[in-house]
């Protein structure tokens, strides 16, 4: 028999990392669910509304190296 129980908790643990338009979220690229559109947010933000009068629902990616990179570099200062 197969045994499903391991299936199941990674199903309930996908469906906590779907974030809402409004959501205060970490650092990051988000692909909103149902289209090609992807946010990348360089520091803690909130996710942008879809503008079409649908409630915009998001999943993060896993992030590269380069972004990584990029959040441990120094700021530079215009002055």
């Amino acid at each position: 028999m197969y045994d499903n129980s391991q299936f199941s908790r990674r199903n309930a643990q996908d469906m906590a990392e779907v974030y809402i338009a409004g959501q205060r979220v970490p650092a990051g690229t988000y692909r909103q669910l149902g289209t090609v559109r992807a946010v990348v947010l360089d520091k803690e933000d909130i996710l942008p509304a879809s503008l079409n009068g649908r409630v915009a629902a998001y999943v993060r990616r896993p992030m590269t190296f380069a972004e990584i990179q990029r959040q441990f570099q120094p700021q530079s200062k215009a002055g």
